[in-house]
């Protein structure tokens, strides 16, 4: 999961910097004046607990000087939710930050000029599900503006552990059990070798101990074991 996130923003921040606003599985919606968007068409998949990639590229008018990229989460059924208490992530005031969202999101792209929005959030939560709008603030013909792109991201996540259902709870004893065999097996193993080497060593004792017998009959050996008058 994570060499997946990885390479992602490896080629997306690429293809950003060479030029490209594009990117794999992203669709643009425009509006006027050259005010297009660019996101991941369809839902972006999330587990929580792991960090999320929303990709995003944007254009403006020639004559737009972008100078900060805004996202916001939308409540639900909500066209518009530019509003200050729903900001999650500000390139230049973090004054209102939703707190949930403090420390965990930041730019693929720090350099707004390069009109890469795309963001990562990191440690996602249940919460973190819905809808999500872009707005970008600048100058236009010297005058500060700002302009929020109708399109929306849409997060889902999933909790991997609640998709185990019964198996979360019967892990633990799964892997007691097999620890168990494995402990036993073990013990076996280890007693069988003790034994099969106690075996080996009697053999060799029985092999190394070598009867005396007297193989020469002659009466002159006889004579040494006698004892003198």
């Amino acid at each position: 999961m994570f060499i997946f996130i990885w390479a992602t923003l490896f080629f997306f921040v690429r293809g950003n910097n060479a030029g490209t606003a594009s990117f794999y599985g992203g669709k643009q919606h425009c509006t006027q004046n050259n005010y297009c968007v660019t996101l991941t068409e369809g839902e972006i998949s999330a587990e929580t607990r792991l960090p999320v990639v929303l990709q995003c590229s944007f254009t403006t008018a020639a004559d737009f000087d972008v100078k900060s990229v805004i996202w916001y989460k939308c409540d639900p059924f909500k066209q518009r939710c530019d509003l200050p208490d729903k900001q999650i992530f500000s390139s230049s005031n973090n004054r209102n930050i939703q707190s949930g969202f403090r420390g965990r999101v930041s730019l693929l792209e720090p350099d707004v000029s390069q009109k890469n929005c795309g963001i990562i959030i990191s440690g996602v939560r249940e919460s973190d599900a819905g809808s999500y709008q872009l707005r970008v603030g600048g100058f236009l013909n010297g005058v500060k503006t700002g302009f929020t792109f109708e399109s929306k991201a849409n997060i889902t996540v999933t909790d991997p552990a609640q998709h185990c259902g019964p198996c979360s709870t019967g892990l633990p004893w799964a892997i007691a059990g097999v620890s168990l065999i494995v402990n036993i097996v073990y013990t076996v193993c280890v007693v069988f070798l003790w034994d099969a080497n106690k075996k080996l060593k009697a053999n060799q004792e029985e092999r190394c101990y070598v009867p005396l017998q007297k193989t020469d009959s002659s009466p002159v050996y006889d004579v040494i074991g006698e004892p003198l008058n």
